[in-house]
């Protein structure tokens, strides 16, 4: 998160340069022009240093995906809920799993972690599942199912899946 705030604060320092030199050609008026130019170059060669050049997705670069399904029954046996995010108390989905988690199926390339407390402290993890590695399919469609451990099913209040 705190990767997110300076990212949010560098891209408002690049955005106010910006601002700053569209204001200053403006206020210069037709004799800025090549003024205005070399303050716009400017400001794309900050953006291009703080962002990076743009390159295209493809299937050796994309992102992982990862999605789990929860079970009340063992060997993912049953009605279930997918998820694509992490998930507590405060999603409706995720209601009747609270301390009612049975099996898991993992899909995708990705680790499951499950927590005895809503707000997924480190220290309240009760343990993970997971599927990564480099012979592990970046493919959504490729799961894997794992019955809980019977002293963790009653337990479980919240989770989070992560990226390999």
């Amino acid at each position: 998160s705190s990767h997110f705030i300076s990212s949010f604060n560098g891209s408002q320092s690049v955005m106010k340069v910006f601002f700053a030199c569209a204001a200053l050609s403006f206020c210069l008026g037709s004799c800025a022009s090549v003024h205005g130019i070399a303050l716009s170059r400017t400001a794309e060669r900050l953006a291009l240093k703080h962002w990076g050049p743009v390159y295209p997705v493809n299937e050796s670069n994309a992102y992982d995906t990862v999605s789990v399904e929860l079970y009340q029954d063992f060997d993912c046996v049953g009605n279930a809920t997918a998820f694509n995010s992490s998930a507590n108390a405060f999603m409706a989905e995720f209601e009747p799993y609270i301390r009612n988690v049975w099996s898991v199926k993992l899909c995708g390339k990705g680790t499951f972690f499950y927590f005895n407390s809503p707000d997924m402290h480190m220290l309240s993890t009760l343990g993970h599942v997971s599927r990564c590695g480099g012979d592990v399919p970046k493919d959504i469609s490729e799961c894997s199912c794992q019955t809980m451990k019977p002293e963790s099913r009653r337990l479980i209040e919240s989770f989070t899946l992560e990226y390999c």
